[in-house]
């Protein structure tokens, strides 16, 4: 310590101090300034020991039934009486060492000897106390027990184990099994473990492995999730209630923390001193002890940095000689790729390991109603049988990369989370509304200030009043359905012990608090007959190029699951060579690629519940219809990973131009229907494999589009040119006969609607963005777009001016190339 000036400076010296003892060298000089005196002495090295609530000093003492607080009062107290020095001094400050402490240092090197310690500690400090002349002797029996050395002895092995001090961290290794574990069998007692249901014959095998003389170490192996840790919980519960054969009667279970094992070791050998310590403990404990390592690969190579030996060599001496009783916990591919390597470490566990299969639904639901009292009190709801069943069945159904009971118990979890926010918290649709109220607000005074000199502001003033009250006499009738709702729940939470007995109230609002949406009734299917290895369906669309295929795909993916981008497709002319149909796996090991995945496994993997469509089947690779058969029969895939991937949540859509020029040579007509379908049929025989077209579960043929259909077409598509007038404040009205000519210029059987689209394009769009760059039309203005008079042209004309009656200025397009589409650089509508 650089600040103590005394002669025995070699006791002083650091590197012959533990480093507990050196932090508590370092500690005297504040505690001496905070007592303003000068002279280190006996107690105020004692008062640098006991500052420490968790140091060895403290612990010794709580051994030996004293009461560390207690005496660390009375140096206090001692120090207190002392004489004071105020201001500087001589010497610049320094602390000078005193004589008891000075014939102290001896005292504690003597007992170091006496324990054939290497480093000083704090243990040799309070057995050397008790000799103090000064003050030590009697301070230290003011702890509330007759402290004599023999006491301290008996506690100081108590804490230590009957260990030396080898090195500079030796607490690291006292008390270890109560540092790095947690016992199972106590926690059981009390009542802190889950329930185990089932998985006797897990424990039951267990239990015999545990009883053999030598190699008493089973290894649950399993799938994540099927319950690997709740057996050694079984196990524990089994101990604590004595329902265990006589050899297991008394012994405690104890699962090690292989993380607290190595945090904090950064000294070479620290990690192995405390491995060694809690082996050391476990084996003195004489077959007491069983330990529990969950994750027990994470103990190879597990502290063999630098070259030191890594936790799996230290524990395979004490494995062999039965000297440590252990149970083992991994999943099997971790076990191939790590016990297995290592054949020592293999042999320990060799021919004695349980193999873990997940449980089965109906094993699953039993788990669940033992858990469902601890998840209901947790979070304050009622959780019904029938809630329980259909979280088994569902999350076993649409559940496929995780395994039960676990993903099941996690689905009530998350389903009575989300049900106590949802009951506690805003609702969703409330909380959108505020929010879009307080937008509207802010947007209104911006714009208040604007509106006295700007008519298009003035307008937009006017439209956001109306919206802000509609938004607050919403937010009104929300506001106050959420706090019926909510007083409700609170009824049932204080009726929560009757529920069973229930009353009509209660279960409606159980009802009105149902989380889980009926999946089968939206997507109008009935899980009892739906096919629980095959995706939802499967469709080859057929039929000439235009008609609405792709289209039809996109409108299924919005109807039944919410959005145009539930969807994957997969453009088959991009797999035309043999090479490219890897990318839809993924590559196989060793080729460039094979870390990132394919294309469909990798998008099905991210959204599983979309429609997935092959576009253009006729131009793929025969060598991808062997992955398609796959997903259409088992509704499964492996990627170039060896991962499966889940296609059963999907709707598989193929389309092909198979067979267009004899569906274009019947031309819709009814009475050539059932002749069509059949000469298609034919084709799709010369050109699929039968048993490819014996996995798809319906073929539907679309017939060329009509004239009526292509004027609906152009209403919907028209929709889109009226949307992006309308931020522009432009009405655009659009007359029947309008769009009979737009039907007439666009039709084509040959070429479906695609046509009609660049119609569009050019009779209507281009002189729209014409007639608005020119200034021809104005903001806020009506437009009615009509028939001209030659029935093959459009005409488009001003209905009414912003601020007047209807106009009398008509601007014409006569739908002709050389009419107003003439000229060049004429900018798109869909840019302005």
């Amino acid at each position: 310590m650089a600040s103590v000036n005394s002669n025995p400076a070699e006791l002083l010296d650091p590197e012959k101090w533990t480093e507990a003892g050196v932090k508590a060298l370092q500690r005297i000089p504040p505690t001496c300034q905070r007592l303003s005196q000068r002279v280190a002495e006996v107690e105020h090295l004692a008062l640098a020991l006991l500052e420490d609530d968790k140091g060895m000093a403290s612990r010794v003492l709580l051994a030996a039934g004293a009461s560390p607080t207690s005496i660390r009062n009375a140096f206090e107290a001692y120090a207190l009486r002392q004489p004071k020095v105020y201001g500087s001094s001589d010497n610049g400050g320094n602390l000078v060492i005193g004589g008891s402490l000075a014939s102290l240092l001896p005292k504690m090197e003597a007992q170091r000897t006496l324990l054939t310690d290497e480093y000083l500690a704090a243990e040799h400090a309070l057995l050397a106390l008790l000799n103090d002349e000064r003050c030590g002797s009697a301070v230290m029996g003011k702890g509330g027990a007759a402290l004599e050395t023999m006491t301290l002895r008996a506690a100081i092995d108590q804490v230590r184990g009957n260990r030396r001090i080898t090195s500079r961290t030796p607490e690291g290794s006292y008390e270890a099994l109560a540092k790095y574990s947690r016992d199972l069998t106590k926690l059981a007692r009390e009542g802190k473990l889950d329930p185990v249901i089932g998985r006797d014959d897990e424990v039951r095998r267990a239990m015999t492995v545990l009883s053999r003389r030598t190699k008493s170490n089973p290894i649950l192996i399993g799938e994540p999730g099927v319950g690997k840790t709740a057996i050694a919980e079984g196990l524990a519960q089994r101990i604590a209630s004595g329902d265990v054969p006589e050899t297991l009667r008394d012994r405690r279970l104890l699962a090690l923390d292989m993380g607290s094992l190595l945090a904090g070791a950064k000294y070479r050998g620290e990690f192995e001193e405390r491995l060694k310590a809690v082996i050391d403990e476990v084996t003195m404990a004489d077959g007491e002890v069983v330990l529990f390592i969950d994750e027990i690969h994470t103990v190879v190579g597990a502290g063999g940095g630098n070259g030191a030996m890594d936790a799996s060599n230290l524990l395979k001496p004490a494995l062999a000689r039965g000297d440590l009783a252990c149970i083992g916990a991994t999943t099997l591919d971790e076990y191939r790729e790590y016990i297995e390597k290592d054949a020592a470490l293999e042999r320990r566990f060799q021919q004695v390991y349980v193999y873990v299969e997940p449980p089965s639904v109906e094993a699953t639901t039993a788990i669940l109603r033992g858990l469902k009292e601890r998840y209901e009190l947790h979070h304050g709801v009622s959780i019904s049988d029938a809630a329980l069943v259909a979280a088994a069945v569902l999350s076993d159904r649409y559940i496929a990369d995780r395994f039960l009971p676990d993903k099941a118990i996690d689905l009530i979890d998350e389903a009575a989370a989300k049900l106590r926010i949802d009951a506690t918290s805003r609702p969703q649709r409330l909380d959108e509304v505020s929010r879009r109220l307080l937008q509207v607000q802010m947007e209104m005074i911006s714009l208040k200030q604007d509106a006295l000199t700007d008519a298009r502001a003035a307008g937009r003033l006017r439209a956001l009043t109306d919206e802000a009250d509609t938004l607050q006499a919403e937010q009104a009738e929300l506001t106050k359905r959420w706090e019926e709702e909510k007083s409700r729940l609170e009824a049932v939470r204080e009726l929560k012990s009757q529920i069973e007995a229930t009353n009509v109230e209660i279960e409606q609002a159980e009802q009105s608090y149902e989380l889980s949406r009926a999946a089968e009734l939206k997507y109008a299917k009935l899980p009892e007959l739906q096919h629980p290895s095959q995706p939802l369906a499967s469709f080859l669309f057929l039929g000439p190029t235009g008609v609405g295929k792709t289209e039809l795909a996109k409108a299924l993916a919005n109807k039944l699951f919410d959005s145009d981008d539930a969807m994957v497709r997969l453009d088959m002319s991009e797999y035309m060579a043999k090479e490219s149909v890897s990318r839809l796996v993924g590559a196989p090991p060793g080729y460039v690629g094979y870390e990132q995945g394919g294309q469909l496994t990798e998008a099905v993997r991210r959204r599983p519940y979309a429609v997935v469509l092959f576009d253009e089947m006729d131009k793929a690779h025969p060598e991808v219809f062997n992955v398609l058969l796959q997903i259409l029969d088992d509704g499964r895939v492996t990627d170039g990973q060896g991962r499966t991937v889940n296609f059963r949540n999907t709707i598989i859509i193929l389309t092909s131009n198979v067979g267009a020029s004899t569906i274009l040579e019947a031309n819709g007509d009814p009475s050539r229907l059932d002749e069509v379908r059949l000469r298609v049929l034919d084709q799709l025989r010369e050109t699929y494999r039968p048993e490819f077209l014996n996995r798809l579960g319906e073929l539907i043929i679309f017939q060329p589009l009509q004239k009526r259909q292509l004027q609906t077409i152009a209403r919907l598509t028209l929709g889109g040119v009226q949307k992006r007038l309308a931020a522009r404040e432009v009405t655009l009205q659009v007359t029947d006969a309008a769009l009979g000519v737009l039907a007439d210029l666009g039709y084509s059987p040959e070429y479906g609607a695609r046509p009609l689209k660049r119609v569009v394009q050019k009779e209507l769009e281009t002189p729209l963005a014409r007639g608005l760059v020119a200034g021809e039309y104005r903001d806020g203005d009506t437009l009615e777009v009509d028939a001209d008079f030659d029935r093959v042209s459009l005409r488009i004309r001003i209905m009414r001016r912003r601020g007047e009656g209807e106009g009398e200025g008509e601007g014409k397009s006569e739908g002709k190339s050389e009419g107003n589409g003439k000229g060049t650089g004429a900018p798109a509508l869909s840019s302005l």
